[in-house]
């Protein structure tokens, strides 16, 4: 229930709540030696940090969640730590090393793996830094529209503003103004500003100030 309260928080952009919840509670599991909460909160963790931008810190707890993973008889969350991992190391612009991690996750047999859109997002975002900014779009659409059909309104958000990252922000502009609307939280509504302001080669548009990435 913890976890599912932390994504609430996370998912909407409430990235401090979600940090205040889990990391006490993280603390309290390595004191009880409680190795499977410690891996899903590890998990959360690496999620809040890595929306919020901070690829080193993400990628310490998606790597700590990797580690949990056999020890803790958990081996689905293998493949959902290793995407972390990759998407971690993307944010830090570390290429070979997110494309090893990917297929560390491609190589996991698990029934119960994480999401294909969460893994295919990645994939687009390896094809982008590799410099196929075509095929990461034509991805991450697929992801999108996918996600869009199955309700999941959030993760359309985060995929549809991808495109932007990827040099086609008037692509989704639309979208992300329908979004922002049923969407709950300010996360949708940073993305969706982000998004008006590349379309409109607005310079002066939104900034979020943060501390470096330690």
């Amino acid at each position: 229930h913890l976890v599912n309260e932390a994504h609430a928080f996370g998912y909407s952009g409430r990235f401090e709540e979600a940090r205040r919840l889990v990391e006490p509670a993280l603390a309290a599991a390595v004191d009880a030696g409680a190795l499977p909460a410690q891996l899903w909160f590890h998990l959360v963790l690496g999620e809040v940090w890595r929306d919020s931008g901070y690829g080193r810190r993400a990628l310490h707890h998606f790597r700590e969640a990797v580690a949990l993973a056999e020890p803790a008889q958990q081996q689905a969350s293998l493949v959902w730590s290793w995407v972390g991992v990759a998407q971690g190391h993307l944010l830090l612009g570390e290429v070979e090393p997110a494309g090893q991690a990917l297929h560390e996750a491609d190589a996991v047999d698990s029934p119960l793996a994480t999401s294909w859109t969460t893994r295919d997002r990645t994939r687009a975002w390896l094809l982008a830094a590799r410099g196929d900014l075509s095929a990461a779009r034509r991805l991450v659409t697929e992801v999108a529209d996918a996600s869009a059909h199955d309700g999941m309104l959030g993760f359309e958000s985060a995929a549809r503003h991808d495109m932007v990252r990827f040099g086609d922000a008037a692509a989704v502009v639309d979208r992300l103004t329908d979004l922002v609307a049923v969407i709950e939280g300010p996360w949708v509504q940073a993305l969706h500003a982000h998004a008006v302001a590349v379309a409109a080669d607005d310079a002066e548009g939104p900034a979020t100030e943060r501390q470096p990435d330690v």
